[in-house]
């Protein structure tokens, strides 16, 4: 048997036997006084051979009232053990508390206490008081009031903490004990039923009606004691009755609560908590509809592109109040169209849109979309935005990514159609247009870029990929400077896959950061041997932007140097223009933490990206690369002449190196050479190349330069 069970068998044997005590009892009865006497003080009691059916009847009502209160105490400690939850504790000691106090009244204490207990009980209100405190207590328990009104739940331990210095008063001025004690209690209670009444829930109504009658009473016995007004028999004979309502509508209340709080479990099991729309749960079950009733359907994925910023800027909370906000600006603008209505239940408002993940919404429209329409749903979307929504007294204006599947033309089920969706939006934030419809090839290309994730993390762990180094040189004097670093992957089944595809998937994969840690600790041995033969030869590195948010690559790059006894000045970080403005507040960050180390920074790619000359001034970079789009036609192209003629002149102008790439004969070398660049590489030179090619290139450029 369970241990509530055999709880609730104690108590109703106990209750049993208690009921059964007038029946059997003629040898203990003639020791018991009479109710009504006991209260008139009256103990000149005659003992009687039998017991009248009046002190039977109220023994049995008397037994009745303990016995309820005793299950309800037992009862509460089973739900205590189960639930964890406090407030059933307080209940018991407050229903403990109350019936000692109630017998201690009637004058029944004689049944189980000796004469120095009882008159302690009647002269001293230490009961009285800890059935204030547990009282507060249970109450701020029961509203939860350290989770939803921290404010009032203070002032409730507060008040406990005043009842309890009020004790020692009451040694010593009994009276204003009383009436101080009385007072806070009946105040504080009132107190906070007032404050966290609210009528939208029926067990808040309940549990403030189970109050009344027993603070009714309380009430009217104060009056009695200091106004002479009432006969406190009277309230005497009503405040078991006043419990026992109490004790049911409390019940009730309970009861009331958890109902209330399953339907919430119930709800949030179907809609985000944060913004109130319906969640996936609840699109795909609109969507198995659909399908089942063989309707023609399309989903549609929204992710508004500022949500990222705004959880970094603001934090998580401000963020998803961006998203709510646009959800509603969303449901405004799309209203007119052809949209499933995804949950309205119980005639609530009609939701068209759901959360789809963290980051996204989702809608869903009747039927197939067509090319020619979509454009003009983009717009409806991005119109919705346009205005901007106010956050934290900002305006955060941005675009959204949409991406559109169609059952059952993109996908035969519910799963297919949202992973199609889910990539159809994934493209979209790649396009000029940011929308893009699912196309059949396009899951190919999805497949293909997780199956090379995946390869590139085993390339990682069997050591498949190679460094390869192309020589720099100096134009003045055909010295050499250096070299560039270039990363390469021999796929055993694909074959050579070149950096700007494997890149990206590593970015988007999270593996970038252990690719750069392979290649940083690779250069920087091959560098090492370098050194020892070329000690002014300088060796270039290149990092990702995501590098940037990693903050112990600077250190690592110490502890390398540092062990391997490398100059720090011969090393050169290469980072693409791009990467520096879209990260710029980490990559100042990163790229000081390198300069404080004397190693070298360099701006990869010059002229692809998309920064000012003022931003750049900024980094205080060492070298600047021409990208080699300008540079390989150089001869032949007045527009790539005036490109880099400029940005020679600008290098020079903030005291940096520039080093020209591409350069694919001596023509161009020439004229690079005329403009003041001091540094170029490419094939005229020599292409890249495996380390140990490369330095047997060194020895013999070396010999013959």
């Amino acid at each position: 048997m369970a241990l509530q069970g055999r709880l609730l068998l104690v108590c109703f044997v106990s209750i049993f036997l208690f009921f059964s005590l007038p029946g059997h009892a003629e040898a203990l009865i003639p020791t018991i006084p009479p109710i009504d006497s006991i209260q008139n003080n009256d103990l000149s009691i005659s003992p009687t051979s039998t017991v009248s059916d009046e002190l039977y009847f109220k023994h049995t009502l008397w037994g009745g009232f303990i016995g309820i209160l005793l299950i309800m105490c037992f009862y509460n400690l089973v739900f205590y053990r189960s639930t964890k939850d406090r407030t059933f504790i307080y209940y018991s000691c407050y229903l403990l508390l109350n019936l000692i106090i109630l017998l201690s009244d009637q004058g029944l204490t004689a049944l189980f206490y000796s004469p120095q207990l009882i008159a302690l009980l009647k002269n001293n209100l230490v009961l009285f008081y800890l059935n204030g405190i547990s009282a507060i207590l249970f109450t701020v328990n029961f509203f939860r009031m350290h989770k939803h009104n921290y404010k009032v739940w203070k002032i409730g331990i507060t008040v406990n903490c005043i009842l309890v210095g009020l004790l020692f008063i009451n040694f010593y001025v009994p009276k204003i004990g009383v009436f101080l004690g009385q007072s806070i209690i009946y105040a504080s209670i009132i107190f906070i039923l007032v404050t966290n009444y609210n009528a939208q829930y029926r067990y808040n109504r309940i549990f403030l009606m189970s109050w009344i009658p027993i603070i009714t009473l309380d009430l009217m016995s104060l009056v009695g004691n200091y106004r002479v007004i009432l006969h406190e028999s009277i309230i005497y004979q009503l405040e078991p009755l006043a419990i026992i309502i109490q004790i049911l509508l409390i019940s009730f209340a309970f009861s009331e609560r958890y109902k209330d709080k399953e339907l919430k479990q119930l709800y949030f099991s179907t809609h985000d908590p944060v913004t109130g729309l319906p969640n996936r749960l609840v699109l795909q079950k609109q969507l198995s509809q659909l399908q089942e009733d063989k309707k023609k359907h399309t989903l549609i994925i929204i992710k508004p592109t500022t949500y990222a910023d705004a959880r970094s800027s603001f934090g998580i909370r401000h963020a998803n109040d961006y998203l709510t906000e646009v959800a509603k600006q969303l449901n405004i603008q799309l209203s007119g169209l052809d949209l499933a209505s995804i949950d309205n239940k119980n005639g609530a408002k009609i939701n068209h849109i759901s959360r789809f993940n963290d980051d996204s919404l989702a809608v869903i429209l009747y039927d197939e979309i067509t090319t020619d329409l979509i454009e003009q749903y983009a717009f409806l979307v991005n119109a919705a935005l346009e205005g901007g929504i106010y956050l934290e007294g900002t305006y955060l204006v941005g675009n959204v990514d949409i991406g559109i599947a169609s059952f059952p033309l993109h996908a035969s089920n519910v799963e297919e159609l949202q992973q199609r969706a889910l990539q159809a939006v994934d493209l979209a934030g790649k396009s000029a247009e940011h929308w893009h419809i699912y196309q059949n090839d396009g899951s190919q290309f999805v497949q293909k870029k997780l199956k090379l994730a995946a390869d590139l993390r085993k390339a990682l762990m069997n050591d498949e990929l190679s460094l390869y180094f192309q020589p720099q040189i100096e134009l003045k004097n055909n010295n050499i400077y250096g070299c560039e670093v270039l990363l390469r992957w021999q796929h055993p089944e694909i074959g050579f896959i070149p950096p700007d595809e494997f890149i990206p998937i590593a970015e988007s994969a999270g593996l970038i950061n252990d690719v750069t840690e392979w290649v940083v600790e690779q250069a920087l041995l091959h560098h090492k041997s370098i050194l020892e033969v070329f000690p002014n030869h300088k060796t270039s590195i290149n990092i990702s932007g995501q590098d940037l948010t990693k903050r112990d690559l600077p250190v690592q790059v110490i502890s390398l140097l540092a062990e391997l006894e490398i100059d720090p000045s011969t090393l050169v970080i290469e980072l693409t223009e791009s990467a520096t403005v879209s990260d710029s507040l980490d990559a100042n960050i990163v790229l000081n933490d390198f300069k404080k180390i004397g190693v070298q920074i360099a701006i990869d790619d010059y002229g692809t990206g998309y920064s000012s000359l003022a931003y750049l001034s900024q980094l205080r970079f060492n070298e600047i690369k021409i990208d080699k789009q300008f540079v390989m036609e150089l001869d032949q192209s007045k527009r790539d002449q005036t490109i880099c003629k400029t940005t020679i002149e600008m290098a020079k102008s903030l005291g940096a190196f520039v080093v020209a790439e591409g350069v694919e004969n001596e023509n161009i070398a020439n004229i690079l050479q005329q403009y003041g660049c001091e540094i170029a590489q490419g094939y005229h030179f020599g292409k890249p190349m495996p380390f140990s090619d490369y330095f047997q290139w060194l020895q013999r450029y070396k010999q013959t330069a």
